[in-house]
């Protein structure tokens, strides 16, 4: 018999910042765009409804970041709009467009493993678009009212930082292949 006091891999948590992570890498080495990913979790089975990166290069869409991607795979996955029962994990702090895609798409938590000044680190600084529409895009925890459709009450969005050892190798990967000339901003 074996020795049942060792935990089997179900008893560890999924690292699912980690997988968002492992898909910006897959963008980066495939050339599509940015060092970014993004998953799209229903936590109450566990199912990663949507994993993808930015597709911006490959698609010649500018709306097509990592979080964008995935919550449109996911919408389309689930066949409804509705992600209040989802969680967003991205590689990196959401740009404006992708938090407000998130907060229309009812999600009610995004994690983030590199912050704001990660990216702007390696030519990736949104400051000028939060600036534009009026908010600090801040680190943290920020609650952010979402209104629904009808007269039903407000949600809460919660936008929360999760350190993540790796947060960084996406960047490194998107360096090295700009070095290399097999990549660009976004």
């Amino acid at each position: 018999m074996g020795d049942s006091s060792r935990a089997s891999p179900q008893n560890f948590p999924v690292d699912y910042m980690g997988m968002a992570i492992e898909e910006a890498l897959r963008g980066v080495a495939s050339g599509d765009g940015g060092p970014f990913g993004a998953l799209v979790l229903h936590p109450p089975t566990g199912k990663v409804v949507a994993l993808s990166h930015n597709c911006v290069l490959k698609s010649n869409d500018p709306t097509a970041h990592a979080e964008v991607v995935a919550i449109r795979a996911a919408t389309a996955s689930r066949g409804t709009w509705d992600l209040s029962d989802c969680v967003l994990y991205a590689s990196c702090r959401p740009c404006p467009m992708c938090y407000g895609a998130a907060a229309w798409a009812k999600l009610p938590r995004v994690e983030y493993a590199a912050r704001a000044e990660d990216a702007a680190s390696v030519g990736f600084d949104d400051k000028a678009m939060w600036d534009a529409v009026g908010r600090e895009g801040g680190g943290g925890v920020a609650a952010v009212a979402a209104r629904r459709v009808g007269p039903s009450a407000p949600i809460a969005m919660v936008v929360e930082h999760a350190a993540h050892e790796r947060k960084m190798e996406p960047f490194l990967a998107f360096l090295k292949a700009k070095d290399e000339g097999k990549s660009s901003l976004y």
